[in-house]
């Protein structure tokens, strides 16, 4: 596997080999592109502060182009900062999800070869109708007490009490304009359940996710068409009193820098294989590229005018 020198060898420092100071070395193409999407990261963690000392972080890890390059980000990260922290990479696998031994060996061996021990939560996947029942609230972390999305519902069905609605960002993820749960939306929420729970049972203080520019931007465009919100996903969020805290370091990178490293990694990056299509996301995906050159602005302008008007509702 093509694997970066600087990933592996920690005895040079990284940013160093980067910038091609060592005699007779040149960084590679795929150096030359973390190096530039951790300028992204920075400007996200100067701005957000992110990751602070002593942090324990779990990475919620897909298996996808985005979840794995932010893995690798916060490796080099961990390298070139003064900032003590940890990270660990958490993959979920359904119970009857195809290919699961595959994909646990193809993880394994890639993250072998950077010195990255990835963690594997084994579970089983209901029914969108379970969404609030008591099977899937977590036994210590009370998700009525947070501001963890909830499937979609129709709005007089919802349990959280009103202050609560009203301080949450509740359309972080898509929702169906239908009365019926999005698979989706559902799929995702499961999944965000269990890397809770597990971080949470770890003694870890945060999650990461590997949300981009580009869902950003895609997930306020869904909420203004579809559910008549200017509402989007947070750079970092709280949750569980303070029990716990979700944050993106991705989230001012667009998704094509991400795109163009991935393609030097030499990894048959796993998608979702469910038959369900993200149709509300496709529109908004769709409507974003069609801007070409400006797109990446738009993107930036989209989110920045959705943070300012959570913030303006929040006070």
């Amino acid at each position: 596997m093509l694997m970066a020198t600087f990933l592996i060898n920690k005895t040079k420092p990284a940013i160093f080999l980067i910038a091609g100071l060592y005699k007779n070395m040149q960084p590679t193409l795929q150096q030359r592109r973390l190096y530039f999407l951790t300028k992204k990261f920075k400007q996200a963690q100067q701005k957000y502060n992110l990751i602070e000392e002593n942090d324990k972080i779990g990475i919620g890890l897909s298996g996808g182009k985005d979840s794995i390059t932010l893995v690798l980000l916060l490796q080099y990260y961990q390298r070139i900062t003064p900032l003590h922290f940890e990270f660990f990479p958490v993959h979920v696998q359904w119970e009857h999800e195809p290919n699961t031994a595959e994909k646990r060996n193809m993880l394994s061996q890639f993250f072998d070869r950077v010195g990255i021990q990835v963690h594997y939560i084994m579970a089983s996947q209901g029914k969108p109708k379970e969404a609030q029942t008591e099977q899937i609230v977590p036994t210590r972390l009370n998700l009525k007490e947070s501001n963890i999305l909830m499937p979609h519902a129709p709005v007089q069905e919802e349990k959280l009490p009103s202050h609560e609605k009203e301080k949450t960002p509740s359309h972080e993820e898509e929702k169906p304009p239908s009365r019926v749960i999005s698979p989706c939306f559902f799929c995702a929420w499961q999944r965000r359940h269990h890397l809770f729970q597990y971080c949470f049972d770890q003694g870890w203080n945060k999650l990461a996710l590997a949300h981009h520019l580009d869902d950003v931007a895609e997930t306020s465009l869904m909420n203004l068409f579809f559910h008549a919100k200017l509402e989007t996903m947070q750079p970092r969020t709280q949750f569980f009193q303070g029990k716990m805290e979700l944050i993106r370091p991705l989230v001012l990178t667009p998704e094509k820098e991400i795109r163009q490293f991935a393609k030097t990694l030499d990894f048959p990056f796993y998608g979702c294989v469910c038959e369900h299509v993200h149709s509300e996301r496709d529109h908004a995906e769709e409507i974003l590229r069609s801007f070409g050159p400006l797109a990446t602005q738009i993107k930036h302008n989209i989110w920045r005018a959705s943070l300012k008007w959570m913030e303006n509702i929040q006070r």
